[in-house]
């Protein structure tokens, strides 16, 4: 099953499709009418819920990307669990305090909670340039492929970072912790033309990169991120089993660990 937070409509949504119909026989996708970014882990329940059918696997919801996962499992795919669940592919990153935010992880994180081995990924992309997507459809098949291949341990899921690809080459994957980064640190106050005052909450984050194994770090150098997640307390420890077995059937893949 896949879903996002950027809409249905969403160039994101669109690649990571084309990638799963080459990995994966049977491939849904259940996806928000419009953007839906920062909506987080919540539910629509002050208004009905509405599924639109685009193709014969293929839906919109009139809701978050957690109603759309839960949309799926009760609905479209009643008769025919989903085995894997990917969210996205985000349209900039989701890293550190992100992940409380994003709409993209919490898909990846309702699916964990209905015993889905459950994927978020997001594409960094630097001063909102344009997305080099042929970098990620060299390498995203075959590491879905191979993250696919083993059990994640339970209640964990997996948030997965692009660096800025237009540039530079990706150096390879480094299994990271959570950065220090919050978004929604500034307000901008405006007048309409009555002279009313409306506010935008900015996506300004403030961060810091170091040297340490953070997500950020690690894209900011061009590598990979991937952070395991937990559903119930959003720490990202790493079980030891979970590196030994990763490293052993991703080596090709130039994992570093820290």
């Amino acid at each position: 099953m896949i879903t996002n937070d950027d809409g249905i409509h969403s160039q994101g949504l669109n690649v990571l499709e084309n990638i799963a119909n080459k990995l994966f026989e049977d491939v849904w996708v259940v996806a928000p009418e419009k953007n839906c970014s920062g909506s987080g882990h919540s539910l629509t329940i002050d208004k009905p819920l509405r599924l639109r059918k685009i193709s014969d696997k293929k839906f919109a919801v009139n809701g978050t990307p957690v109603d759309c996962v839960i949309m799926a499992i009760k609905e479209t795919m009643r008769l025919n669990f989903p085995i894997l669940l990917l969210s996205g592919i985000n349209i900039g990153a989701n890293l550190g305090g992100d992940v409380h935010y994003s709409g993209t992880v919490a898909a990846a994180r309702e699916g964990c909670l209905n015993r889905i081995p459950s994927i978020a990924i997001s594409q960094f992309s630097e001063n909102n340039k344009s997305i080099n997507w042929k970098n990620i459809n060299n390498s995203l098949s075959d590491l879905i492929f191979n993250l696919d291949s083993f059990q994640l341990p339970k209640n964990y899921f997996l948030n997965i970072n692009y660096p800025d690809t237009n540039n530079y080459s990706i150096k390879g994957i480094k299994v990271t912790n959570l950065s220090i980064r919050k978004p929604g640190n500034k307000i901008e106050k405006r007048v309409d033309l009555r002279g009313g005052k409306y506010f935008w909450i900015s996506t300004e984050r403030n961060q810091i990169a170091d040297k340490s194994n953070t997500d950020l770090n690690a894209i900011l150098n061009s590598y990979i991120s991937i952070t395991l997640l937990n559903t119930y307390s959003n720490t990202c420890d790493i079980p030891s089993a979970f590196l030994k077995k990763l490293k052993k059937n991703n080596s090709e893949l130039k994992i570093e660990f820290k």
